[in-house]
């Protein structure tokens, strides 16, 4: 069969204008199609082309190509086959299995161009249902939903069965795949691994790995025991996410501001995990943490003494903190983990502070009465801050920063690094993290005791050398 050029070009163009009449919802019927296996795989090749130069554009400065650009183009041209020849035999009419697949390809193009420009990603996968752009998202995915079913139901009848089958048909063999089986674009951002992870180089593993024993009891054998009569507070940082100093940055802080303003000097310890810190500071770790906390345990007294807990890391939505060091295989920390080891430890009140994405995940496991818990997001949310060049994160800065360097009141600090919060977000746009905070029953009071103490072992410090008083 001869290729007619001018014909299939032609033929080419006004497909595509019937694919962008249709993404407005207008009437297009089948004859209005020009169909052939050429026009099939003329519109593969547009779809193609633009994948490559988007995909291109998007990874600019640096853009690198991957082979599995490819796969991704057969992944999608397959799925659209397939739903097309579902619907032929839904109506029981196999003849328009071309039709409706040169429909489809006729919107692809379409389809993705939008994702270019309004969610700057490659694949239809990339935007995230927890993402700030989260409702974006859903209605991009309902009207590429709806007109789907519009396309369909025109050609092949309006009856309400029908149209339920073709809605049924794009969610199973188009929509939920896309969510898993595309492989990657043309083009990506070329990323250089090696200067990633140059600085962690040279890192002896071995040497790394047996340095905590030592590290670990040096830690120990600087907490003092608990004092007598005196509601003492323990504090210990968990820093575990070794490619940004942030975390870093914010458990020495955290532990400066505790020893300065809450008397925790030789109270107070930070596991840390950084190429910095490597030599003088214990790892983040699962198992040093453990020690820690069952050593802590065995030097309070359980009826006035607190282990404040502060966790800063990345988050994952199955709520576990990430553990991370290279080359090191460590092991991520979740909820139930921490609740194994702070219930076999001995301590009864426990100020758990949880900065991560998702850490919200957090409270169910570890609430109960004597444990106050204050989290970075809800369990369905991201956090902010947490970039290469940060100081803080948005947690670490209200909370630390904000409040406990000024405010002795630690309910209110809470509540207030809550509101500090949602009102940075409100002002920058974001979508609202929902940080949480749950106190339990029975150290409400006691905490609030503690703050009193707290304030008036600050005001006696400021007395003793001269300086102002804040009685904040």
């Amino acid at each position: 069969m001869s290729i007619q050029p001018n014909r299939e070009v032609n033929g080419l163009i006004g497909n595509l204008k019937n694919g962008l009449h249709l993404l407005a919802f207008r009437q297009i019927s089948v004859d209005r199609y020009y169909v052939s296996i050429d026009q099939s795989v003329l519109l593969v090749f547009v779809f193609a082309t633009i994948t490559f130069v988007g995909s291109y554009i998007l990874s600019l400065p640096k853009p690198e190509i991957s082979i599995y650009g490819l796969a991704n183009i057969a992944t999608q041209t397959f799925l659209l086959f397939l739903a097309s020849y579902v619907l032929s035999k839904i109506s029981k009419t196999e003849k328009l299995i071309l039709p409706l697949f040169i429909a489809y390809l006729s919107l692809w193009s379409w389809f993705y161009i939008g994702w270019l420009v309004f969610g700057k990603s490659n694949n239809f996968s990339y935007w995230e249902f927890f993402g700030d752009k989260k409702y974006q998202y859903l209605l991009y995915n309902i009207w590429i939903a709806a007109v789907f079913v519009t396309t369909a139901s025109r050609i092949i009848g309006n009856d309400k069965v029908y149209v339920l089958k073709i809605l049924t048909t794009y969610l199973v063999f188009v929509a939920i795949p896309l969510q898993y089986l595309t492989f990657g674009a043309f083009w990506h951002l070329a990323y250089n691994y090696e200067d990633e992870y140059a600085k962690y180089k040279s890192i002896n593993e071995e040497d790394t790995y047996y340095r905590q024993f030592e590290l670990i009891e040096a830690a120990r054998e600087s907490i003092l025991p608990e004092r007598s009569g005196i509601s003492d507070i323990y504090f210990v940082g968990f820093g575990s996410y070794a490619s940004q100093d942030v975390f870093m940055k914010e458990v020495l802080y955290a532990r400066d501001v505790f020893d300065d303003r809450y008397d925790t000097k030789d109270r107070s310890v930070a596991l840390i995990n950084n190429k910095k810190t490597l030599k003088e500071t214990p790892l983040a770790t699962k198992n040093n943490l453990d020690l820690l906390i069952s050593h802590i345990g065995s030097l309070i007294n359980p009826e006035e003494d607190f282990l404040f807990l502060y966790l800063t890391s990345h988050g994952s939505k199955k709520h576990q903190l990430s553990v991370e060091l290279m080359p090191l295989s460590l092991n991520k920390v979740g909820p139930q983990e921490l609740k194994r080891s702070l219930d076999s430890s001995g301590i009864r009140y426990r100020v758990l502070l949880i900065s991560s994405c998702y850490s919200g995940g957090f409270i169910e496991p570890l609430k109960d009465d004597y444990t106050v818990i204050v989290t970075a997001s809800a369990s369905d949310k991201k956090s902010f801050g947490c970039g290469s060049k940060s100081d803080f994160t948005y947690f670490g800065k209200a909370l630390f920063e904000e409040q406990l360097r000024h405010n002795y009141n630690f309910i209110d600090a809470f509540e207030k690094t809550i509101q500090s919060i949602q009102r940075r977000e409100q002002a920058e746009k974001l979508e609202p993290s929902d940080p949480q905070l749950f106190i339990g029953t029975m150290i409400r009071a006691k905490l609030e005791e503690l703050s009193r103490e707290i304030a008036e072992f600050n005001q006696e410090k400021a007395l003793s050398s001269g300086s102002p008083v804040n009685n904040t």
